[in-house]
């Protein structure tokens, strides 16, 4: 069973190997020259050259052939930058291969084409600037909000001609040297690849944000490409893993809980509950779903929550519990009952459905704990608009890949209390003279309270 604190990181060893200095000259240069080319001007020699993508040996297996994920994001509708970004991440990994291959069978002529190696960074840089450049809202790749600075204190165009790189230094250097096995290394720089996506994706959909709202209702937002690798060795970047995630990692200050109670609102067939369930020993979770396609189609809905019981299975009767109601009608059958660190909300996607259900599970959510949802992407304005419109004020956005949102639950304020005066005889005797002094200074006779003042021995308490 998979310890909750364990967390994966691609080329982990590689990285420690490089700090200890433990890399060999020659591979250090392949390094520093992709660096260099980030950081300085080397790239202007190769300025007006024009790209071209380099044919690689058909001796070698498919499985080792860089994969262009070009065609899958026409296929979705994504935009056009997306397209020329992929194309020039797969065509800098085929020439990283071929320096790889090149270098292991002539060795001593390696350092010949660290030139090569220069140049073909260049001309990525250049492809990734040309996915970012504005020549007028009819051909634009990129459009008006990806240029605007947004809640992450950064833009899309920022992410692509600088951090995108950037992160791409490392897996394609341990692919060009050697120093990684070729599926690791071409897996790291697929995951970079996948990443990055959600989170052009994300700082768009928060440019078009600040472009309507400025900052009203989203200040802050922090995007966790990290959070999903507790499953990337599966090849896999999944929801349940970020919730996971998200829960190790409270705000300073908080410490995890150790048996988290989970609410999920729209399960489905439960494959995110099973994850949750089977990643995390000590988790206990409460499933709500409608199942309306029973009523609609007791086949296709019956169906539908065979198979949720079925994957539930291990756990039903222990840790986990699956109730079939509305999300708003089980909340309130919960309130005061149960308090829960996290509520994953992932059931109509409309956005009076999703403000709905915000509001109904909130209150439900301890401090501090998690209020999250699924598919924050475009195609699904309704959850993007609720997370954007629910957010507390001053409440980070946390963002990460499988199109998860959260934020952590704020204090909620303290009911104030009725204020108390504290009257001591001291007080009753300044009192008693005020008093008795005012009547005879306007009628002339003596107060009635020297009759029934009477010194108190104790504090009194009067509201």
């Amino acid at each position: 069973m998979t310890d909750v604190a364990t967390e994966f990181r691609y080329l982990s060893e590689e990285e420690a190997d490089f700090h200890r200095g433990s890399w060999l000259p020659q591979q250090l240069r392949f390094f520093q020259d992709a660096e260099r080319a980030l950081t300085s001007d080397v790239c202007r020699r190769w300025a007006g050259r024009r790209t071209h993508a380099p044919r690689l040996s058909r001796s070698i297996p498919p499985d080792f052939m860089p994969f262009n994920r070009t065609l899958g994001l026409a296929n979705v509708g994504a935009p056009k930058y997306h397209h020329l970004i992929s194309n020039a991440i797969v065509d800098l990994t085929t020439i990283a291969l071929t320096l790889r291959l090149f270098c292991a069978s002539y060795a001593l002529q390696c350092a010949e084409l660290l030139a090569h190696w220069r140049a073909a960074w260049c001309l990525m840089l250049r492809r990734l600037g040309k996915a970012t450049r504005w020549l007028g809202a009819a051909t634009a790749f990129l459009p008006r909000a990806g240029r605007v600075r947004t809640a992450f204190g950064t833009s899309t165009a920022a992410l692509i001609t600088q951090a995108l790189p950037r992160d791409l230094v490392f897996p394609l250097s341990c692919l060009a040297t050697g120093k990684a096995d070729i599926l690791t290394s071409m897996a790291a720089v697929d995951n970079v690849t996948i990443t990055f996506t959600e989170y052009f994706e994300a700082t768009t959909l928060l440019g078009d944000e600040a472009i309507e709202f400025g900052t009203k209702r989203v200040k802050r937002a922090e995007f966790h490409g990290e959070a999903p690798n507790r499953f990337a060795p599966e090849g896999i970047q999944h929801r349940a893993a970020v919730l996971l995630w998200a829960l190790a990692h409270r705000p300073s200050g908080s410490v995890p809980p150790l048996t988290p109670e989970v609410v999920e609102v729209g399960v489905n067939r439960a494959e995110c509950s099973a994850r949750l369930l089977s990643s995390h020993p000590k988790l206990n979770w409460l499933g709500v779903d409608l199942y309306v396609a029973v009523d609609r189609d007791p086949i296709k809905g019956g169906s539908e929550l065979a198979e949720a019981r079925l994957a539930l299975a291990p756990w039903l009767g222990t840790r986990a519990q699956l109730t079939v109601d509305h999300s708003t009608s089980a909340a309130k059958s919960w309130s005061g009952l149960r308090e829960f660190d996290l509520a994953f909300l992932d059931a109509d996607h409309e956005e009076h459905s999703v403000r709905r259900d915000i509001e109904a599970w909130s209150s439900l959510v301890r401090e501090g704990g998690i209020i999250a949802g699924h598919d924050y992407a475009r195609i699904w304005p309704g959850v993007v608009a609720s997370a954007h419109g629910s957010l507390p004020p001053n409440t980070t956005l946390h963002l990460a890949p499988d199109m998860v949102f959260w934020w952590y639950n704020p204090k909620r304020p303290q009911p104030q209390l009725k204020k108390c005066v504290l009257y001591t005889t001291m007080h009753l005797h300044m009192m008693h003279e005020i008093v008795e002094n005012f009547a005879m200074l306007a009628f002339g006779f003596t107060s009635a309270a020297s009759v029934y003042y009477r010194p108190l021995s104790k504090f009194s308490l009067l509201a």
